[in-house]
């Protein structure tokens, strides 16, 4: 009775065994470098051969199997068939040439029929066949292998001989199977899989979620059962669902830099650039007044940073989507995770997947972690070589959180984090707004200056060849030296002398620049349009300026009472900063938009019939029923955000996902209000309800 347990142990013990270690090798999907295609359990992928017959010898062999390049034989890359054994009982024994026959004569069998079909040379580059086990494989087997890959029988001529019969072939195609052929003994065993398992998923993971590996090992188990026969294929998707995410969340906040074809190289570069590469351990503040091209030149300062060096761009600005609550790019399970997976993917760290539960400290925590793989990989090839990570914008990151109740953002965490050798942490800024980063006191601050003459001259003389040393000293000074000044005047393809008696008589500023730009396309707008009021024209400027991008035209034609046609001329007629895209409109840049908040965004008081004016249209649109609570919050209508959230009233007629995004946004935006105003009864039935929608949110989406 005892050894019938034993054994039933030992069998158990052994699908263990074969199930965490196959989930193992299912987070090599998760590699960005890799062309791991998909994992098989229990069999061969149903798309090996999806236009003819499938290759059905030697498949009971194969326990895993895994597809490089693609699953369809013809395409892939490398496919290896995999057998796996585990030994309780016997795990210090020797696997010998007896106990490997079933398994060898399976694999050559289905080598032979590969090599009928694809080929000598082929079958050798595309297929591997690999045996695993905990247990040590025989010395005087692994020799003779490797002598028969070299086509000499070696020390052991009865084991080669042998070796020949099982698995029937001879040479020269004996040579050639033994050369795809690999015998990996002295696995660990099951208990040490398991310990394996949490912590290769961990490396993975914003923090010690100790229910992944369990979710990744269910995978394997579910698609090893009967059922799964038909599809035993695990790919990438597959292994993020296991672990709570998907691709859309490994890169939240992607870089929208807008890149400029011809920049002006910038006198200043090298010397910011030795600067930042000697200013080893401190953060790094670099600034500069609005339109001077601190944009362009995050995208420019890897250039001169000493060669082996890695400089990545983070774009805090996202074309103005920074403030979208689906655009957020202040928080750190948005810009920590963006920025190491762009580092992933080019192999110089582990993934970062966020978790539901992590903490703003534990993001910081693993991306620290990741900076200094990177920095050790690249200092392995190039001693003197730097990671430089540019926080692009850096200053409307912190806005972003200060708008939505939020103490501080991703950046103001990340300056005052210990840096570790090699890396270099540079955040850009406005100038006035440095103090919103509170860098430690030991920041290193350097200033980006406007152009130079003879920047400026390298500018114009780009657009306008004739252009004369007076024409360049006139532009220069009506400019006031500035990068984005000269732009837009650029941009208007007026002449040379038009383009000087529109900049002049006085120097100009971005915000004179867009300011009469501005005025010039409502002139326009009253013209093509007819008979529209200041005070609707007031109402577009001020949409634009309160509502978070991207601001469906339909919205503001309705709130407006101005047509769609004549909203969209509008934005053409502005240029540079607005862009329309489809049925919407953003901000191009960051000047521009701090120009219309600074001019038209309505304070406390205004807001309140700003809200009247949009409260019609939130039960036929989503997009104004979700920026509601914002406004509510900002305006400091409390009572009714309260009653709105806790009533589940004025909700969109839309699909049950939209109503449900739409709910959650406000029970979060009126829980944060009822706290900040210490209304914790309030806040009590807000969190149960909040609690209840997020549990039937993530139950929903579970099951699609």
């Amino acid at each position: 009775m005892m050894s019938h347990i034993s054994s039933v142990r030992a069998s158990r013990e052994g699908d263990q065994f074969h199930y965490l270690w196959a989930a193992r090798r299912c987070l090599r999907l998760l590699s960005l470098t890799s062309d791991l295609a998909a994992v098989t359990i229990e069999g061969v992928s149903p798309l090996e051969n999806p236009a003819g017959s499938t290759i059905e010898t030697g498949e009971e062999a194969i326990d895993v199997g895994e597809y490089y390049g693609s699953q369809t034989l013809e395409d892939a890359r490398l496919v290896e068939y995999i057998q796996l054994k585990h030994s309780t009982l016997r795990a210090t024994d020797h696997w010998t040439l007896s106990g490997l026959e079933t398994t060898l004569k399976n694999f050559a069998e289905r080598y032979s029929e590969l090599r009928q079909r694809f080929g000598k040379d082929t079958s050798q580059d595309r297929f591997r066949f690999r045996f695993v086990s905990n247990r040590p494989i025989s010395p005087a087997l692994l020799a003779t292998v490797e002598d028969a890959r070299n086509g000499t029988s070696g020390k052991h001529p009865k084991v080669h001989e042998r070796l020949k019969q099982v698995t029937g072939l001879v040479a020269p195609t004996f040579s050639e199977f033994c050369r795809v052929l690999w015998l990996d003994g002295n696995h660990e065993g099951y208990w040490d899989q398991q310990n394996i398992l949490f912590q290769d998923v961990s490396a993975y993971l914003a923090d010690a979620d100790v229910d992944a590996p369990t979710q990744l090992k269910d995978l394997v188990t579910r698609k090893a059962l009967p059922e799964s026969a038909p599809n035993p294929s695990i790919t990438k998707v597959d292994v993020l669902r296991a672990l709570k995410t998907d691709e859309a969340h490994l890169f939240p906040a992607p870089c929208r830099i807008e890149r400029v074809a011809a920049p002006v190289p910038r006198e200043q570069e090298s010397t910011l650039a030795d600067s930042i590469a000697q200013a080893d351990g401190v953060p790094i503040v670099l600034h500069a007044d609005a339109g001077v091209g601190k944009s362009v030149l995050s995208m420019r300062v890897g250039l001169h940073l000493p060669k082996g060096s890695v400089a990545l761009v983070y774009d805090c600005f996202g074309s103005g989507q920074y403030r979208s609550p689906t655009g957020y790019r202040h928080r750190h399970r948005d810009a920590l995770v963006q920025i190491a997976n762009e580092l992933a993917s080019k192999s110089l760290c582990h993934l970062l997947i966020p978790t539901r539960n992590a903490e703003p400290a534990d993001y910081l925590k693993v991306f620290l972690h990741r900076l200094r793989q990177c920095v050790t990989l690249l200092r392995g090839q190039r001693p003197d070589a730097l990671l430089c990570i540019i926080i692009d914008a850096a200053d409307n990151a912190q806005m972003a959180a200060k708008d939505i109740g939020e103490a501080r953002s991703f950046v103001r965490d990340l300056l005052r984090e210990q840096i570790p050798d090699g890396v270099r942490i540079v955040a850009f800024c406005r100038t006035h707004r440095q103090d919103l980063l509170d860098p430690p006191p030991h920041a290193l601050r350097l200033q980006l200056r406007p152009f130079s003459r003879a920047e400026t001259f390298a500018h114009l003389r780009h657009t306008f060849p004739e252009a004369t040393e007076q024409d360049i000293d006139e532009f220069h000074r009506l400019s006031s030296h500035n990068p984005r000044v000269q732009s837009i005047a650029l941009s208007r393809q007026n002449s040379l002398a038009e383009t000087l008696r529109r900049l002049g008589p006085n120097p100009t500023t971005v915000q004179d620049t867009i300011g009469e730009i501005l005025d010039d396309a409502i002139a326009k707008l009253r013209d093509d349009v007819g008979e529209i009021e200041r005070p609707q024209i007031d109402r577009i400027c001020t949409g634009l300026a309160a509502l978070r991008p991207l601001v469906p035209i339909s919205v503001l034609a309705s709130m407006s009472n101005v047509p769609e046609a004549a909203i969209k001329s509008f934005a053409f007629d502005l240029g540079h900063p607005l862009i329309v895209t489809g049925e919407t409109i953003q901000f191009r840049d960051e000047p521009a938009e701090t120009w219309f908040r600074d001019h038209y965004k309505p304070n406390a008081a205004e807001l309140g019939p700003f809200i009247d004016n949009l409260k019609p249209l939130a039960s036929g649109n989503s997009y104004v029923a979700a920026a509601l609570p914002q406004l509510m919050l900002e305006a400091g209508q409390f009572e009714q955000l309260v009653t709105v959230a806790l009533s589940s009233e004025g909700l969109p007629n839309a699909s049950p996902f939209e109503r449900r995004d739409v709910e959650l946004q406000r029970l979060q935006f009126a829980l944060k209000s009822s706290l900040r105003a210490r209304r914790y009864v309030e806040a009590a039935k807000l969190a149960l309800k909040a609690g209840g929608e997020s549990a039937g949110d993530e139950r929903q989406r579970m099951l699609i």
